[in-house]
C-alpha cells in the first residue's frame, strides 16, 4: 500500500481508504462491518470516512479493536453552534472514541452556505472542539467547484474532501487551489458511484473503464 501525506495536517494515510457511506445501507449490518474494517486494515488502509448521517453504530465495535491504526474522518451537516456541538458529541459517542482525527463541515452547498454556516458558528463549534483535543483537524466537503475553491480560500480548513475522477475533472481547478493551500484531499465518487465499473461486461471481456484505470487517473494527478 502507498501512503502520502494529507496536506498540511502531516498524517500519512494510504492512498486507498474505506468510505462508510455504503454503510447506510440496511443490508449492511454491523457484522458486515466487523469483518470488512479488519480486512482493510490487514491490507494497509488506514484511513476510514464516516459522517453523523452514515449509521456510525455499525463501525464502533471495530474501531475498538483497531482505533490505535485508524485514520478516522467524520462530518456533519449541523449548520449552527449548538447542533454542531451536538453532532460532534454524538459522533464521539457512537464510535466510542475520545478523538476524531477530521472533522468536517459537511455538503457545502453554494457560497451562502458556508457563510451563513460559519456565521452561525457551526465551524467555531469544531475549533472549540479541537482546542478541547476532540477533533484533531478541521475540513469541509462538497460538490460544488466555485463553494470548494470559496472555502480553501479562507484558510480555515485542512482538509478538503470532494468528487474527483472521470466524470469530475472539472474538479481540478478545485485542486490546484487546495495545492497552493496545502489542503489535504480526499477524493470521493472516483467511480463514479460505480457506474464507471460494470460488472456484466468485465465477465464478457467488453471494453469498459476499469476499477484500477479509474483510481490510477486519481492518484497520477501530482495536486
Amino acid at each position: 500500500m502507498e501512503y502520502r501525506k494529507l496536506g498540511r495536517t502531516n498524517l500519512k494515510v494510504s492512498v486507498m481508504g474505506l468510505g462508510g457511506g455504503a454503510f447506510y445501507n440496511p443490508k449492511i449490518n454491523s457484522e458486515n462491518v466487523s469483518r470488512i474494517i479488519p480486512y482493510c486494515v490487514s491490507n494497509g488502509i488506514n484511513f476510514i470516512d464516516t459522517a453523523e448521517n452514515y449509521d456510525e453504530t455499525k463501525l464502533t465495535d471495530s474501531l475498538k479493536e483497531n482505533r490505535a491504526k485508524i485514520i478516522l474522518n467524520s462530518k456533519s451537516t449541523s449548520s449552527d453552534k449548538e447542533t454542531m456541538e451536538g453532532s460532534i458529541k454524538n459522533s464521539l459517542k457512537k464510535l466510542s472514541t475520545d478523538f476524531i482525527d477530521i472533522y468536517q463541515m459537511q455538503t457545502l452547498m453554494e457560497k451562502d452556505d458556508l457563510k451563513n454556516r460559519i456565521e452561525n458558528g457551526a465551524l467555531d463549534a469544531i475549533k472549540e472542539a479541537k482546542q478541547e483535543g476532540k477533533i484533531k483537524f478541521i475540513g469541509f466537503s462538497s460538490h460544488r467547484v466555485p463553494t470548494i475553491i470559496e472555502a480553501i480560500k479562507t484558510d480555515e480548513f485542512d482538509v478538503v474532501e470532494m468528487p474527483y475522477g472521470i466524470g469530475h475533472y472539472e474538479s481540478e481547478k478545485a485542486l490546484e487551489v487546495a495545492k497552493k493551500y496545502n489542503i489535504g484531499v480526499i477524493a470521493i465518487n472516483v467511480l463514479g458511484g460505480g457506474m464507471l465499473v460494470d460488472r456484466n461486461k468485465l465477465s464478457t471481456g467488453g471494453s469498459f473503464m476499469t476499477t484500477k484505470n479509474a483510481m490510477q487517473y486519481v492518484l497520477s494527478n501530482e495536486n
